[in-house]
């Protein structure tokens, strides 16, 4: 009698697998696979020359040329998403990095740089950059920032970088011949030339 319940439960046993193996294959089969992928946006570094003519505001004779660089850049920004093999995929999150700088050449060194940014998703800052500044003998600033979204297809829409850069001479010495993205107060602060700038990074769509 125990041996014959013995072989029973053994019978009952390979059956229960080949149950669970078939079921198993039935759901493989309707079931689409999923699959992680990563939509990435294309940026390419931005390096703006800015050729800066200063004078000496007693004598108003122009002095050497103090050349500057302000610089854009993101390593990466892309989407990550789930979905079948050839898409659709839906938005799980996005990453990013970039940061924004000046660099100047030339004589003298400035007395003062300064450089902040912040990304902003549909005209809505999300992110604030790492300000960076400078005071006495200066050529560069740096500031760099990171974003980092995991509410799913919320962390869709349009990327934009604001960057904001001040560039200050020493005393008596002041600025002509800037772009149309910087200003100077020629009255109360005829030393200090400030920009304003913005880089777009592209779109993330919620589903590709």
């Amino acid at each position: 009698m125990r041996r014959f319940m013995r072989h029973a439960v053994s019978i009952l046993s390979v059956i229960a697998v080949v149950m669970a193996l078939a079921t198993g294959t039935a759901d493989a089969q309707t079931t689409p696979l999923k699959v992680k992928v990563t939509k990435s946006l294309d940026i390419k570094p931005l390096h703006l020359k800015l050729t800066f003519k200063n004078k000496n505001l007693a004598t108003n004779k122009m002095t050497p040329e103090a050349s500057c660089d302000i610089t854009w850049e993101s390593p990466y920004f892309y989407a990550t998403g789930y979905g079948p093999v050839g898409g659709p995929y839906t938005m799980t999150r996005v990453d990013g990095s970039w940061n924004t700088g000046v660099s100047c050449y030339g004589t003298p060194a400035l007395w003062k740089l300064y450089v902040g940014n912040y990304l902003a998703k549909d005209g809505f800052s999300v992110a604030p950059g790492v300000e960076d500044e400078c005071e006495d003998q200066c050529l560069s600033v740096l500031s760099p920032g990171e974003y980092h979204c995991d509410t799913g297809t919320a962390c869709a829409g349009f990327f934009r970088i604001y960057s904001d850069e001040i560039l200050t001479t020493y005393r008596g010495i002041g600025w002509t011949g800037y772009p149309d993205a910087c200003v100077v107060d020629e009255i109360n602060f005829p030393e200090q030339l400030i920009c304003q700038h913005h880089y777009d990074l592209g779109t993330l769509p919620p589903v590709w």
